[in-house]
């Protein structure tokens, strides 16, 4: 008896394991959210998932912030669309969450959260 119970867990282990979705690799030669602290000043391409992001219509600049990999105010890392530059990437707030992105670009530190600033739609790679 205790032979089937223990078949029949593993069976069902095995079945959940076979339906997780297992992460897409990102291309070689990418970032991580996590790993940009250490790359500022730097031209890289980071990758990771959009968790939150906020526009701000009413603050000079019009800045759009996309976070990446958590979200607002855990964030590991930041895009910054500004709002000269927001027609370019059609809704990205709506259209991303959610979804892998790569983005290409100097790293800075925008106020404690490294950070790229997004001005042509060439530095921005939809995943899925």
């Amino acid at each position: 008896m205790m032979a089937k119970i223990a078949a029949s867990i593993f069976i069902f282990t095995a079945v959940l394991a076979g339906c997780a979705k297992t992460p897409k690799p990102f291309p070689a030669g990418s970032i991580s959210p996590v790993e940009t602290a250490g790359h500022l000043g730097e031209t890289a391409t980071v990758c990771g998932t959009v968790a939150s992001g906020m526009q701000f219509p009413k603050l000079e600049g019009e800045p759009t912030f996309m976070n990446i990999g958590k979200a607002f105010p855990n964030q590991d890392f930041t895009v910054l669309i500004w709002g000269k530059n927001a027609g370019l990437f059609d809704q990205p707030l709506t259209r991303l969450k959610g979804k892998d992105i790569c983005v290409t670009g100097l790293i800075v530190d925008g106020d404690s959260t490294p950070l790229i600033e997004l001005v042509d739609v060439e530095q921005l790679v939809e995943l899925n």
